[in-house]
């Protein structure tokens, strides 16, 4: 009993939905949640794992490494001319010579070999749009010149050796090294450009052993070669003792390749324009910066005219251009057929699979519930729960587990980048993030408890729907339509203004938070225009250890954009979470209604040690069986009866006297509470429960029927029925000849049977049970909508057909009744009288009274 009573509180509770207490969100939950979900996920775990592990790993690996192969690939390398980096080369398949050139420079210098001797520039010529065409090709030609007469008894020293070496110590042996440099060219200082070493995370040493210390470019006064040259430094570097360092001298020249005037020039801000370009090879370890400053000094002589070094040509720049659009083309192409084609309906797949799951099972725990829960539950809320609710899984998967996984590793990778251009901009943002987490716990029960008010509302709208359909005839009889339908809108203004305030709220917090985050991304912005446009370029805090990646060595337009795009992505991702946190509310909300049905414990289960199912049946007997709904609500009080096979036993009493609860017992639809109910002796709380109702047969007094055939309808609970069977038995219910005359056993009947007259329905319902052939058969009144001869017929036919089997009737009708081998008089939940019509009649007591009661209502109505 308590457990009933406990079931029915838990639904209700769920019914009311108390706003107070709405489900919490925490680790717990979480938890709670993994541990619903896991079984409806087995069925599709392999697929589950590929879209929110594998697939998303491939796409992040995808954008962060496009990311860093085009971050500055436009600005810095198209626009300004910078090498291309192997990796960049490698995706776009460029293999020109200069792209090759650098990937041995950076091999040579993982190894510390010496690295060639040669590196590819070009030098664009700008000068005055007017300038006549023969004065610019001698200007090309003294500055050609003027580079290659630089480099005379120029070298390029490269010093490296083990890492172990401290700073301090390198820093002697250059400076010793410079000292010795003699003859040098005079008042020059020897510059050496100090190779950065590695960036060491959390004290960890870099694997390679040695690194290169330092580079410097000398000019001689006088004739000296290379040998001479290395042996002085190397005579140098051996006098301070340090073993394993490596000392490459490289001759520096200048070798103009070709220098080239474009057919039309160039035309460049500021009313100049580019007339010529100069491609050359230098030998040694020239710099971009070296480069520049030699380029300037061979243009000096020439007013207005001056140069601009790049990595790269322009046809080269044009050549990786091209390449990269047709790139970016075929990459959106494939991006948009796989995520906008393949994916979403491959997803859509597998989660719809995973509801389908979560709705089969909550169907199979309501099925196995007992009548006690069914009748303190709305069948409009079940359909909720079961078709709206049990959405949310697909939900809680994506938005509970696969989406905070995704969004906390973009957004690591976001806040990696904005790091590593400069910490201030991490620190704007952690200081708008601190305000925006206390706004949103503020807002965060608010929203729960309108969350709960919508759920609660829209299922009550769909019982309104379900409880309306369901009486659209008696509305139409009498004439309730308007009274329907204004019940109907009350209903649905509730449901509309619980969903409106509830979105109200989350857009309320949305926006806040979107205000805060504006206005601090407008400060960034701010700041980072300010470092872009400073005369002396702003270094990224981790550009020079991580160009490869970063794009950018220092702040310019390129940077801008770059590092604005991840700031906004950061911020993105902060909207997004609150978002998500929000929607997080009504998802465990709508996940707590649905997972209830999952929770439901029957109150009607199989023993543990269940007997067989006692064969051949002889005797059914109530033994003093008590049943209440509630406790104070008595139904069933001390009854005792015995049905013997072969015999048709008629259920009498007034309305409410328990008769539909008894026969329930036989079935267990109900447990009782108190007594037993045997089979053979043996109680059905000892037999398997699809034992009994399989052995058991009820013509229920709510002519259900389907759409589909009479046939279908017919053999609705015995699937394996063949036509004769089923013709069989409307034989027995006396449905033969009307369903020849409606067209046989395949013709459809309309919506729950509203094709056939009332009688003609309960026939078929007759029939439906005789087709299973079961040795106990319940109807509840079979014969209310039958006529006086239909109903003598289908009484014969039954008594027939159950002569080896036990019959019970539920019943009113005293024509009924009068056939029955025993009646049982039913009142105030005990069976006062037993016995033949005859045998009750002889005698004044309930039976008597109520059939005079019967016989005069009827003459009186005559």
């Amino acid at each position: 009993m308590a457990g009933k009573a406990d079931a029915a509180a838990m639904w209700v509770a769920r019914e009311l939905a108390d706003e107070d207490t709405p489900p919490e969100i925490s680790l717990r939950r979480f938890g709670w949640l993994f541990a619903k979900t896991w079984p409806f996920m087995m069925p599709m775990l392999r697929h589950i794992v590929f879209i929110a592990v594998v697939w998303p790993a491939i796409w992040i690996a995808i954008g962060t490494v496009t990311g860093a192969i085009t971050g500055d690939l436009w600005y810095n390398k198209i626009l300004n001319g910078e090498k291309v980096q192997p990796l960049q080369a490698f995706f776009l398949l460029v293999d020109d010579s200069h792209v090759k050139h650098g990937a041995r420079v950076d091999a040579a210098y993982a190894q510390l070999d010496t690295p060639p001797v040669s590196q590819s520039f070009a030098i664009d010529i700008i000068g005055p749009a007017v300038t006549d065409a023969s004065d610019r090709e001698a200007t090309i030609r003294e500055v050609a010149g003027n580079l290659s007469a630089h480099f005379e008894r120029t070298f390029a020293i490269m010093v490296s050796g083990p890492q172990s070496v401290s700073k301090r110590r390198r820093d002697e042996m250059l400076t010793g090294i410079a000292s010795n440099l003699a003859p040098r060219q005079s008042d020059d200082e020897v510059t050496w450009r100090h190779q950065e070493d590695p960036f060491l995370w959390f004290g960890l040493v870099q694997s390679q052993a040695r690194t290169g210390y330092a580079t410097a470019t000398v000019q001689f006064v006088s004739e000296i070669d290379t040998e001479s040259l290395r042996a002085n430094v190397s005579e140098t570097v051996g006098a301070f003792a340090v073993d394993g360092v490596s000392v490459s001298v490289v001759a520096q020249s200048i070798t103009i390749d070709r220098w080239q005037q474009p057919e039309e020039a160039v035309p460049v801000p500021g009313g100049v324009e580019i007339f010529a370009e100069i491609e050359l090879s230098v030998s040694g370890n020239m710099d971009w910066g070296s480069l520049a400053a030699i380029a300037r000094e061979a243009v000096a002589d020439h007013t207005g005219v001056f140069s601009s070094v790049h990595e790269l040509s322009q046809e080269q720049r044009r050549r990786i251009r091209n390449r990269s659009l047709i790139w970016f083309a075929l990459g959106a192409m494939f991006g948009i057929i796989v995520n906008v084609g393949i994916f979403p309906y491959y997803t859509s797949w597998v989660w719809q699979n995973v509801i389908h799951y979560l709705r089969v099972t909550m169907i199979e725990k309501v099925e196995h519930m007992s009548l006690s829960f069914h009748n303190d539950s709305r069948a409009g809320d079940a359909i909720f729960r079961v078709n709206q609710d049990s959405n949310q899984i697909n939900v809680a998967l994506q938005q509970a587990i696969i989406q905070p996984l995704m969004t906390l590793y973009g957004l690591v990778i976001a806040a990696t980048f904005v790091v590593a251009f400069d910490p201030w901009l991490a620190g704007g943002i952690v200081m708008v993030a601190v305000p925006m987490l206390m706004l949103t716990v503020v807002f965060t029960p608010r929203i729960r408890r309108r969350s709960v008010v919508n759920r609660v509302s829209n299922s009550n709208l769909t019982s309104r729907l379900q409880e309306t359909f369901a009486a659209m005839r008696l509305v139409k009889a009498n004439r309730a339509e308007d009274l329907v339908l204004e019940r109907f809108n009350r209903d649905s203004h509730k449901a509309l203004d619980a969903a409106l305030y509830y979105r109200f709220e989350m857009i309320v917090l949305s926006m806040l938070v979107m205000l805060m985050g504006g206005a601090m991304v407008i400060t960034l912005e701010y700041l980072m225009v300010s470092w872009s446009v400073e005369a002396s370029p702003r270094p990224t805090y981790l550009g020079y250890m991580f160009v490869a990646w970063l794009g950018f060595k220092v702040w310019n337009l390129g940077a801008y954009n770059a590092a604005n795009g991840r700031v906004g992505e950061v911020m993105g991702t902060g909207y997004g979470i609150v978002r998500w946190w929000s929607m997080l509310q009504d998802l465990f909300i709508g996940l707590e209604r649905a997972f209830y049905f999952i929770d439901l414990a029957p109150d009607v289960v199989d023993p543990d040690d269940a007997r067989d199912y006692p064969s051949p049946i002889r005797e059914v007997t109530w033994t003093d069986v008590h049943f209440r709904y509630r406790p104070d609500q008595p139904i069933i009080n001390g009854v005792t009866l015995k049905a013997e096979v072969g015999t048709v036993t008629a259920i009498v009493g007034q309305t409410g006297s328990g008769k539909s609860t008894l026969m329930s017992m036989l079935l267990r639809l109900y447990d009782t509470q108190q007594g037993s109910v045997r089979i053979n002796g043996v109680d059905l709380r000892d037999l398997r429960i699809d034992d009994i109702r399989a052995n058991s047969a009820i013509g229920l007094q709510k002519n259900i029927l389907f759409t589909a055939s009479i046939a279908d309808n017919i053999s609705y609970a015995k699937s394996d029925a063949s036509r004769e069977d089923v013709e069989a038995a409307a034989r027995v219910a006396c449905a033969h000849d009307f369903t020849m005359a409606a067209g046989g056993y395949d013709s459809e009947l309309g919506d729950r049977g509203s094709k056939l007259s009332a009688g003609q329905r309960q026939r078929l319902t007759i029939a439906r049970a005789v087709v299973r052939d079961t040795p106990i058969l319940i109807l509840d009144e079979p014969t209310a909508s039958l006529d006086a001869k239909t109903e003598h017929q289908v009484l014969e036919n039954l008594a027939q057909w159950g002569r080896d089997k036990i019959v019970f009737l539920i019943t009113h009708r005293l024509s009924t009744i009068r056939n029955a081998d025993q009646i049982a008089f039913l009142e105030g939940g005990r069976i006062v009288e037993t016995g033949t019509h005859e045998e009750l009649m002889a005698r004044p007591g309930h039976y008597n009274s109520f059939v005079r009661a019967e016989t005069v209502g009827v003459e009186a109505r005559s």
